[in-house]
């Protein structure tokens, strides 16, 4: 009779530690799950931003022919304003790499007094990234001063 007992305990003792194990595979899991995750979308980030990057050259290249008036009220450094803006009125650039885009970034050049204010919006392959970037270029000027807004 004992060795039934013995039997079952043993029983009890192997469902525990099958237990436990499975819940360190589903811990395991869910970790790495979110770890690729999380690098796909650093991936995407970092497209979005090589294709803004790109469709600012573009754009530089072409300001003169894209140029318009300055925004009216200027959305400043709001990239939710921003966002809207180029959505709607942006030019859409194609760009010479294969960046697997969502869709084609956007680019809205302004003539200033001192030169252009050019800003870019672009999306990742899955849009789950968007980046916006501007940039300042002065007339006669080799250098530019271009920032992220966030």
């Amino acid at each position: 009779m004992s060795g039934h007992r013995q039997r079952g305990a043993a029983l009890i003792v192997v469902l525990a530690v099958v237990l436990v194990a499975a819940m360190m595979a589903f811990e395991g899991l869910q970790r790495s799950l979110l770890a690729a995750r999380v690098s796909g979308l650093a991936a995407e980030r970092a497209i979005a931003f090589e294709a803004a990057e790109s469709a600012l050259r573009r754009g530089a290249a072409q300001r003169e022919r894209l140029a318009r008036a300055p925004m009216v009220p200027d959305p400043r450094m709001d990239s939710a304003a921003w966002r809207a803006v180029l959505l709607r009125d942006g030019t859409p650039v194609s760009l010479e790499a294969d960046h697997a885009l969502h869709e084609p970034p956007r680019v809205v050049v302004e003539r200033t007094q001192s030169g252009h204010r050019l800003t870019v919006f672009a999306r990742g392959p899955r849009a789950r990234a968007e980046v916006i970037l501007q940039v300042r270029l002065v007339d006669d000027s080799p250098s530019r001063l271009w920032r992220r807004l966030r």
